[in-house]
């Protein structure tokens, strides 16, 4: 999304009176003044910027999710019109807003990847190959095709969203919900493998199969790729 990283830099600042007046109670008095709101100024940055920098932090992580486009216009006003020191805080609201949004997103992509994975896990562990091998041997198995199991997550606060997030990205919790089937498949191979060293892996035709007629024609496909290996050895389709 390419925010500016941008932190108490964008805010307006108040010139200090000039005035070497040092008998002038009037002048000493303004002097007073500014030097106190100099001083409250620079605490509430002090107190608001980590806040904002967390703001941009969430907003460019939630830059694929519909609330980005809700948030990244008031962000922008803030930046432009200084408005970070306004009261009341215009921050929090936006944080809350975006860690809500992001720990749904997450939570989501994490049902959605456990539920693959238990599904897979239960399909390897009912065939006969896998019942076959040590315990030790499907422990080497699964971690090699990283289906041991799923990354962890923690989304309570608005701090374990974003360190959460540091680590897994939502876009690739996804992307490894979507390979599990093939990662699966591949752990039945070398389940295979190991029982059968000889064996070799057999890829089937691809294809959209709408009649009985295209149907035959995969299967005839198929069976010539299988006769074809079976002449090598086993083969694991």
């Amino acid at each position: 999304m390419g925010h500016r990283d941008q932190g108490a830099g964008f805010l307006s600042t108040d010139s200090a009176p000039h005035s070497r007046s040092s008998g002038n109670p009037s002048a000493c008095l303004a002097s007073w003044h500014w030097t106190s709101n100099a001083k409250k100024r620079k605490d509430l940055i002090a107190d608001r910027e980590p806040r904002w920098r967390q703001l941009k932090r969430l907003l460019d992580h939630a830059a694929d999710l519909p609330i980005a486009g809700e948030v990244e216009p008031e962000v922008k006003a803030i930046e432009d019109h200084r408005r970070l020191l306004d009261d009341p805080d215009p921050v929090p609201g936006m944080v809350d807003k975006l860690t809500q949004a992001l720990r749904k997103a997450l939570n989501d992509a994490h049902v959605a990847c456990t539920a693959a994975h238990e599904q897979g896990l239960a399909g390897l562990e009912a065939t006969e190959t896998w019942q076959q091998l040590t315990p030790e041997k499907r422990y080497e198995i699964l971690p090699k095709h990283s289906v041991r199991q799923m990354p962890a997550i923690a989304v309570g606060t608005t701090e374990e969203v974003l360190a959460t997030l540091q680590k897994t990205k939502v876009s690739e919790l996804q992307a490894i919900c979507d390979a599990l089937p093939t990662r699966f498949s591949h752990a039945s191979a070398s389940a295979a493998k190991m029982l059968e060293p000889q064996a070799q892996s057999v890829s089937l035709p691809s294809g959209t199969i709408k009649t009985e007629d295209d149907l035959k024609g995969w299967l005839v496909s198929a069976e010539q790729r299988i006769r074809q290996k079976l002449k090598e050895g086993p083969v694991i389709v």
